[in-house]
This record gives C-alpha cells, structure tokens and sequence, in this order.
C-alpha cells in the first residue's frame, strides 16, 4: 500500500513537513494497532457511543483523557 499526504506548504520546508506527516501518519497506525476489536464490537454492540468514544478516547490521549 501507499499513504498520499495533500500538503501544500508555501512558506514550509517541504521536507519538514513531509517528515511531520509521516511520523503523523506512523503514530495513528501505532494508536490503531491497540485497538482491540473485540472490545470495540461488544461495546458498539451495547448501542452506547459514549462508551465506545470514551474507549477510543483513551486510546489515542491516554492520560491525557483523565485531566
């Protein structure tokens, strides 16, 4: 597969802003791969969205979600 990045930096440094987006996108894949299905599917499966946020939520800020 490939990622294509829709970057359009007129006063950036292509490259740094290249490097930023691939780290980006390396980080994302990072947080998706602890995403365990099955607790998302018993959760969406409650019908409650709230849980199902909070439980991504934790996943992508960590303690960050507890401030």
């Amino acid at each position: 597969g490939w990622y294509g990045f829709d970057l359009f930096p007129y006063r950036e440094d292509i490259r740094r802003a290249a490097e930023l987006s691939i780290r980006n996108v390396e980080d994302m894949r990072r947080i998706a791969l602890k995403i365990d299905p099955a607790v998302l599917k018993e959760r969406q499966a409650r019908g409650d969205a709230i849980e199902s946020h909070e439980y991504m939520r934790d996943l992508l800020f960590g303690n960050l979600a507890q401030d």
